[in-house]
């Protein structure tokens, strides 16, 4: 299952400032992360219409979670700025310790 795109968002009004982190999965999860540099496009912003300002060195991390016990799917997104993709899974893992991530 590849990570899906950023959600486009209603910019209307003018672009939100970044995005909202969203951690349904427990921390104690030790399931497998996508990790992927986010670009920015026309500036600042990132290709679903969000604004972040400068410097370009955003991250997303995205999970989902199933759950046999309860049958419950879950999932995270999480955007973090880092220099580099080592320093990105350090801050994740700060949150998620037992996690790991797809290459």
């Amino acid at each position: 299952m590849p990570m899906p795109e950023l959600m486009q968002l209603n910019c209307k009004y003018g672009s939100p400032m970044g995005r909202r982190n969203i951690k349904d999965i427990p921390d104690d999860w030790d399931g497998k992360f996508f990790l992927q540099y986010v670009p920015f496009i026309g500036g600042c912003y990132d290709r679903g219409g969000a604004y972040w300002g400068s410097p370009a060195n955003l991250f997303r991390a995205y999970a989902i979670a199933y759950f046999e016990e309860t049958q419950e799917e879950c999932e995270t997104e999480i955007f973090v700025r880092a220099n580099s993709r080592e320093a990105a899974k350090a801050l994740i893992l700060e949150d998620y310790p037992n996690a790991k991530f797809y290459r």
